[in-house]
Parts: structure tokens; C-alpha cells; sequence
């Protein structure tokens, strides 16, 4: 524990979102990235690594395999993050996901949702954010309405 007190940045790789979380704050560690985070330490994450980011795990692609106390995450990024986002042309795979995330949505309409393509880059400084590289999609609305950021370096906007 003592050594991630001394990073110069953090890195949250993936894996089961469910076991990472619980595996997180069983160990201390949750609280610890979120001080570090707080204390100005650029914190990554890649997957389940990206989920851990948002306020909550809600949207995530994961079944839960196992009990965790709270589904509150590390809420570094204002928005639950889903990774792994099908493309439009993949029709079936975004028509699923789609319908997963409406769902969800309507039961938790108060929670922003970001969706990621594999290969993106969300990043946020400053309150707000940027997509570098890849395809975002932004769910604010109760359905579907999203706001999609263009496939280009430099896309931003606020959450």
C-alpha cells in the first residue's frame, strides 16, 4: 500500500469489475487512488480498470459473480463509463448494447453514461472531457438520445 502512496500515476487494468471493486476496498485501496487522484496523481483505466472510474458500476458488461456491499465506485469521471461499445455497423452488437444501457437508464435515470468504443481515450481535465482517439457515446436522456463525439483527435465537450 505504502508504494501506491508514492506512485507518480496510477493505472487500473481489467478484468471482472465486480471482483476489482471489491478486491479494492477490502484492501484499502479504493480510498487511497481516490486521495492520490484528489492530491493532482493521474489515474487511468482500461475496461473493468475504467469502470472502477465513474461515481457507481452500472453499466457495465459484467455478470455479478459475486457479492459486493455498494455498487459506489471511485467517482474520479462524472459519468458510469461503459467500455467495449459496439459500432454502429456492427448493427446487432449496438442494437444490443443499445437496449442494455435504455434499460438501465430508465431505472437510473439521474446517471450519465459514457460508451466507449474499444481503442478509446476518454480523458478529463479541468471539468471537462476530451476523446483523443476513438468512438464515444454520450447518454444523458432517459432513451437512446446520444450526443456521439466525432471519430477525431481533439473531440471534447462536458458531462
Amino acid at each position: 500500500m505504502e508504494l501506491l502512496r508514492e506512485v507518480d500515476a496510477i493505472f487500473i487494468g481489467g478484468g471482472d469489475t465486480f471482483a476489482l471493486l471489491r478486491d479494492l476496498r477490502s484492501t484499502g485501496q479504493l480510498e487511497v487512488i481516490q486521495k492520490q487522484a484528489l492530491a493532482g496523481i493521474p489515474v487511468g483505466g482500461t475496461s473493468a480498470g475504467a469502470n472502477v472510474l465513474g461515481p457507481v458500476i452500472g453499466t457495465i458488461n459484467d455478470f455479478p459473480v459475486n457479492d459486493i456491499p455498494t455498487r459506489d465506485a471511485l467517482s474520479l469521471f462524472p459519468a458510469l463509463i461503459n467500455p467495449h461499445h459496439p459500432k454502429p455497423e456492427d448493427e446487432q452488437g449496438y442494437a444490443s448494447r443499445e437496449w442494455k444501457i435504455n434499460n438501465y437508464r430508465c431505472w437510473n435515470p439521474g446517471e450519465p453514461v459514457l460508451a466507449l468504443g474499444d481503442r478509446s481515450i476518454a480523458v478529463l481535465k479541468k471539468g471537462k472531457v476530451s476523446l483523443p482517439l476513438g468512438p464515444a457515446w454520450m447518454v444523458t436522456a432517459r432513451w437512446y438520445q446520444v450526443m456521439q463525439f466525432r471519430n477525431c483527435r481533439g473531440s471534447e465537450g462536458e458531462l
